[in-house]
């Protein structure tokens, strides 16, 4: 392809830029020159398996590329107890491991765990850490079988861990603290492992949680940890909280549920601590993004059937705040309390297939409550409601309304504000096609959205900084 070679590199550049990964990889194989040209955009991010079976390739591409990568992103695949894993000829189940197999790998060189730690490239700042849920299947990576302890696969997350599971010498800060379970459990120590090894890297202050675990690790007693996330600018989590056996596309729908963290108590409580152990140290923070599971949403601040509260993990502000996204969020009371408390700081917010929550008290706040009291932010600049796809209106073969509310989404691109209701014995998010009918015919939302828009138009025009 010589035209393509003859084009200037910066524009070679520019174009790869907005090439999505797939694209960017075919345009990399046209020619050496384009490969060269683009090897910026293209290895700026590597993508690590954990555990790592060997580290040629990996010291290969971080000697050839280490000045262009910025990004290191983990994928971390923890395994359970298997009837293999034996200890002077016991089976580990049930015992204290010593040796525990490395999440790392078992290779000699350790160059992925200096990698992490900060000791090759100290110019590398943002890291990517996804855990999978997929390894709790019955027939995992690691095959049939296995023992996760505290319940089979998935179900290991059901019960609340209280103080009774740690032993050692609490310390400042809790120092010292370690989970009996990352004694006994292989799963649990490499989950620590993980954390151990990020929180000895001084460069990082962009780091991204993907299906974060909902469980504690003993690390986070400690003063590293506390250090660590103080030293954030950027911060992403998602939490893992549902396990669904197959899942259509359809949005209304998502399957064969498997298990909602959301109605359990160990959910539950990690939930709550989520302040305690992370939230509450974000002091530096100015861009933050939380997401939970499309059909495990938090925020409500229903109880279930079993006693349990279904809350909002962050209740205080975090001071130096600009940037807030919320995906998947119940906006029920305690997040618009938690809004009210970041509105000195806040400039940017975005609510990514979030939804108000419909109960017989009647008495969480709809979607005008939330843009009224969304508009009284001083700082604010800008405000992105955000769909994936349009929340259902009803069936316009039976309803006039459904019939009408749909051409009005479609000819003046109307967004469907989503209300749900959460049934309090599972968990399990439904939508509300009535209400949200209801509200697209009323307008109260969409005028308090439109007259916000142009309220924020006017403070960027406005704005020195903008």
């Amino acid at each position: 392809m010589p035209s393509l070679v003859t084009i200037p590199t910066e524009m070679i550049a520019e174009i790869a830029e907005s090439l999505r990964p797939q694209d960017l990889k075919a345009l990399s194989l046209t020619s050496r020159q384009l490969r060269h040209a683009i090897s910026h955009i293209l290895f700026r991010t590597i993508n690590i398996a954990c555990p790592l079976v060997s580290d040629m390739l990996l010291d290969h591409m971080l000697t050839k590329y280490g000045h262009v990568i910025s990004r290191i992103h983990l994928h971390i695949r923890l395994r359970p107890n298997l009837p293999v894993d034996e200890i002077n000829g016991d089976e580990t189940i049930g015992d204290n491991i010593t040796q525990m197999p490395s999440i790392w790998g078992t290779h000699r060189n350790d160059t992925l765990l200096k990698l992490v730690r900060g000791k090759i490239f100290s110019h590398i700042n943002s890291f990517s850490v996804r855990f999978d849920p997929s390894q709790f299947d019955r027939k995992g990576w690691f095959g049939d079988g296995g023992t996760w302890g505290g319940g089979e696969g998935i179900f290991a997350f059901r019960d609340v861990e209280d103080d009774e599971d740690w032993e050692g010498d609490a310390g400042a800060n809790g120092n010292g603290m370690m989970l009996n379970f990352e004694r006994m459990y292989i799963w649990r120590a490499q989950y620590n492992q993980v954390f151990e090894a990020l929180v000895t890297n001084p460069n990082i202050t962009k780091l991204r949680f993907v299906d974060l675990l909902p469980r504690k690790a003993s690390i986070w007693y400690s003063d590293e940890w506390d250090s660590m996330l103080r030293r954030l600018t950027h911060f992403d989590v998602s939490i893992f909280g549902a396990k669904t056996a197959h899942r259509p596309s359809n949005a209304a729908w998502y399957g064969s549920v498997v298990w909602h963290g959301n109605a359990t108590w160990g959910f539950i409580f990690f939930i709550s601590e989520f302040q305690t152990f992370i939230g509450q140290f974000l002091t530096n923070v100015k861009h933050l993004r939380l997401e939970a599971s499309p059909v495990s949403v938090f925020g409500t601040d229903i109880t279930f059937q079993d006693g349990g509260t279904d809350t909002f993990p962050l209740y205080a502000p975090t001071p130096a705040l600009q940037s807030l996204e919320l995906k998947n969020i119940v906006l029920g009371i305690d997040v618009l309390f938690y809004l009210q408390k970041e509105s000195g700081t806040l400039r940017e917010l975005t609510l990514h297939n979030c939804m108000c929550l419909i109960t017989e008290e009647g008495e969480d706040p709809g979607w005008t409550d939330i843009l009224d009291e969304v508009s009284g932010f001083k700082m604010l600049r800008r405000l992105n409601v955000l769909q994936d796809e349009t929340p259902p209106l009803g069936n316009p073969l039976y309803s006039r309304l459904s019939r009408r509310a749909r051409r009005e989404v479609k000819r003046i691109k109307e967004l469907a504000w989503r209300y749900v209701y959460i049934d309090f014995r599972w968990g399990t998010v439904h939508e509300d096609d009535e209400q949200n009918v209801q509200e697209l015919h009323s307008y109260h939302a969409y005028w308090k959205y439109r007259d916000l828009q142009e309220t924020l138009k006017e403070r960027r025009k406005n704005s020195v900084d903008e």
